[in-house]
């Protein structure tokens, strides 16, 4: 085998290694990312208007939507949940009317709370919740998972950190790579 060949796969390998760590680093083992957004129900009016939810008289109703995702390699099983208590995502403020609950995760309200009891949360597995509450919501996160990072979803920027860089330069490596080999070919 010659120079460039050798050089080649080298840099294949390189570039392999790169990859599978900049994967195990984007997607951790075990995390949820949880994404929430309000809105005011009334808009500009909420002064003159009174809403009744359920029985209940407001002037300041506000929407809210709480989507709950796990981005795991791998299940978070219900033994992750530090003495069997329950993630909570408590608004500050109260929910008004039974929420709508929809995917893979069971969840339940109790007065300003979210809370999802130990469950088995598989990978990619989803929840969203949508609920009125009295007031302007906002969010306090109380995390029992043992080693799990909850965070809150973040939308995608240009970052010029090493990651970005890094990445680039294995882009260029592979290219470099495929040239090296197709010119190793052409020059036998």
């Amino acid at each position: 085998m010659d120079l460039w060949g050798i050089s080649g796969i080298v840099v294949a390998i390189f570039t392999a290694v790169y990859l599978a760590l900049q994967f195990h680093r984007q997607f951790p083992k075990r995390s949820l990312v949880y994404e929430f957004t309000s809105s005011p129900l009334a808009g500009a009016l909420s002064n003159a208007v009174q809403v009744t939810v359920s029985g209940y008289i407001t002037t300041d109703p506000y929407l809210a939507s709480l989507t709950v995702t796990s981005r795991s390699r791998a299940d978070i099983t219900s033994a992750s949940f530090d003495s069997g208590r329950d993630l909570v995502f408590d608004f500050g403020t109260p929910i008004l009317v039974d929420p709508t609950f929809g995917g893979e995760m069971t969840s339940h309200v109790s007065g300003s709370e979210v809370r999802f009891a130990p469950q088995l949360i598989r990978r990619r597995a989803t929840s969203t919740t949508l609920f009125i509450t009295h007031g302007r919501p906002g969010v306090v996160l109380h995390n029992p998972l043992v080693d799990i990072s909850v965070k809150a979803a973040t939308v995608p920027r240009f970052d010029p950190s090493w990651s970005s860089i890094l990445s680039m330069m294995t882009m260029i490596m592979a290219c470099g790579a495929m040239l090296v080999a197709l010119m190793a070919r052409l020059l036998r």
